[in-house]
């Protein structure tokens, strides 16, 4: 008991301390600043009354909740749970430094920074004083959030051998949700939408309000954008273009993502919005897991092996961005899922829904309808299993969807949607660049890039490359085939000029990730390598890089990070050697790549055959 209430005053006073500071950083909405004699009393000892409670309450539930689901000690779960409720109390130390550069920060006026996202309002401006007070606040929630992930994946794999599979998988699907949504609402909250997102978002509100995608009115006159982007936005660019005989504005944008998020954005906004994603990305988790768990035949590690990619880029990023990545993952990975483990029995109709709907979210996910297509009638043939009635079904789906998106472009363009869609952009040199240099260029840099690099901000992954080794190295090849699956997608950013996604780290790797993972489960459970301290530090980094930038949306942007490059001068310049950058042009500096190639095949020959021959003694 005595401990127990030590554990409620810790929670407590943590809980207060967060009230107060939240308190400081609302004074400041609407470019206010505040002072002893304009401090509220009342309301400040109303703040660090509700944080107090709120954060007691956070503690004990999470107490229950990790007893419950693990059946672990009780106790331990108190102590642990009020310690990560604690701990990011430290922030307070920082207060001193805040107020030393309290009168700097109130003049400071950068562009966007600053602009929160209230509920049902829209976006009102926090002087640099209170966002940065929300910057800590969010560090002490997102270092809590954080670190309960790791006690629950933790306790995931000590506890694997309790739950079945369909357990695992409705545990990881909850524990992911609540993980995006609670992580995500920050980035909601104190970043505005950046890139595609607003343009995005600009077609679900006309879709919801007009019912139509002519975005004239809301870019122009009504200007309605500014509900959820507090600036100006540019939309003479490469985002619309005009509709049939010049009229109207419509973006370059399918309008798959804003159909499914339209009615959310009208009931919950910009919130609502993200809780589409967060909900998808959640799936996409389970998915994963299931499909790692038959794909690695490891039922002690899979589920723990998921959540680690939940939990680190690409996808805890995008989780929380208004984007096509996260449903075309979720839906390229059921594709894939589904004809891996092909059984003729199966109603299809769900996957010829995914095939259909993919080109409707972005052109590009056209090759992977293709793939799939493919692979499903090879599985058919192989099998014998082609049933009229059935194969009719299917491909009336198809047909249907298709015809749709045919004549959603005719209706719109006054030509066909093959034709549509090439006259929307000025040639096809804008999309592609056909050179040797160019796509060895793009190789690289989708792996390895400063700012857009898979391995750069995720190097757990690494253990992907690996596990493609050990399969080789098993001559288990039919192992290969989610990976032959995924090859024309990733071979067509080696000719696509902007192999970047002109946004978030690995963003146009996405949907390949899940692919990814399953070989960087296979190499783990046939090695062990979890066990080994090389693994420790690569987690460790991963989720620590997918903390930072949680912490700091907007350092998930190059324009942001080209910015402190500028800022470190001579001396960053020497640093950042270590990581190129290959929107520059090739030189030198680019051969250190060569170096962690080697790195990784030596380390894959150290790693494959020490802990193999050990697993197998």
């Amino acid at each position: 008991m005595k401990k127990q209430y030590i554990y409620n005053v810790l929670t407590a006073v943590a809980g207060g301390i967060f009230g107060i500071g939240l308190y400081f950083a609302v004074c400041h909405f609407d470019n206010k600043t505040i002072s002893v004699a304009g401090i509220n009393y009342l309301h400040l000892i109303s703040f660090a009354f509700a944080g107090s409670i709120a954060n007691t309450l956070v503690w004990t539930g999470a107490a229950v909740l990790f007893f419950r689901t693990f059946k672990g000690d009780m106790e331990k779960d108190f102590k642990d749970c009020a310690l990560i409720l604690s701990l990011p109390a430290v922030i307070i130390f920082a207060v001193p430094i805040f107020l030393k550069m309290y009168d700097k920060l109130v003049t400071a006026a950068p562009t966007m920074l600053g602009f929160v996202y209230v509920p049902f309002k829209g976006y009102t401006h926090v002087n640099m004083a209170g966002y940065t007070l929300l910057l800590m606040l969010g560090f002490m929630w997102l270092l809590s959030l954080f670190l309960f992930a790791l006690k629950f994946i933790k306790g995931l794999y000590e506890n694997d051998i309790y739950f079945t599979e369909k357990q695992k998988a409705v545990l990881l699907f909850k524990a992911a949700l609540i993980f995006f949504i609670s992580a995500g609402a920050y980035v909601t909250l104190v970043y505005p939408p950046t890139g595609d997102e607003p343009h995005y978002l600009l077609i679900a509100k006309s879709l919801g309000t007009d019912l139509d995608v002519n975005l004239e009115n809301d870019y122009v006159t009504q200007k309605t954008y500014l509900e959820f982007y507090p600036a100006e936005l540019e939309y003479k660019n490469i985002h619309n273009t005009a509709g049939k005989d010049g009229k109207g504005i419509y973006s370059m944008h399918s309008p798959g993502l804003p159909a499914i998020i339209a009615v959310f954005y009208k009931i919950g906004g910009r919130y609502g919005t993200q809780l589409v994603i967060n909900f998808l990305a959640a799936l996409l988790i389970a998915l994963l897991y299931l499909f790692l768990n038959r794909f690695t035949d490891y039922w002690k590690g899979s589920a723990t092996f998921a959540a680690l990619a939940g939990v680190s880029l690409p996808f805890s990023a995008v989780s929380s961005l208004i984007l096509t990545e996260i449903p075309a993952a979720l839906m390229i990975l059921y594709g894939i899922y589904f004809l891996y483990f092909y059984d003729k029995n199966k109603n299809s109709l769900l996957l010829f829904f995914c095939l259909a709907v993919l080109p409707w979210f972005h052109s590009k996910l056209f090759i992977f309808s293709v793939v799939l297509f493919i692979w499903y009638y090879a599985a058919v043939i192989k099998n014998a299993a082609f049933r009229v009635k059935k194969e009719a079904g299917n491909l009336g789906l198809l047909t249907i969807i298709a015809g749709l998106f045919v004549g959603f472009y005719y209706a719109i363009y006054g030509s066909f949607a093959p034709f549509a869609l090439v006259s929307i952009c000025v040639s096809s040199s804008f999309y592609f660049v056909f050179s040797a240099a160019h796509s060895a260029k793009a190789f690289f840099a989708i792996l390895f890039d400063r700012d857009f690099g898979l391995f750069t901000y995720n190097i757990l992954l690494i253990t992907f490359v690996w596990g493609v080794m050990l399969v080789v190295k098993h001559k288990a090849y039919k192992k290969l085939l989610p990976l032959v699956a995924g090859l024309p997608y990733f071979s067509l950013f080696l000719v696509w000029n902007d192999w970047t996604g002109s946004m978030t780290p690995a963003r146009q790797m996405v949907p390949l990730v899940g692919i990814f993972i399953l070989y960087a489960g296979y190499f783990i459970k046939e090695t062990h390598f979890e066990k080994t301290k090389l693994f420790k530090g690569l987690f460790i980094t991963s989720v620590g890089i997918s903390f930072i930038l949680f912490w700091l949306p907007f350092l998930r942007y190059a324009a942001t990070k080209d910015k402190i490059y500028t800022a470190l001068g001579k001396v960053g310049a020497y640093f950042l050697w270590l990581l190129p950058s290959f929107r520059d042009k090739i030189n030198p500096q680019h051969l250190i790549i060569g170096l962690y190639i080697v790195l990784i095949v030596v380390l894959f020959l150290k790693y494959s055959e020490k802990l193999v021959s050990k697993k197998d003694k």
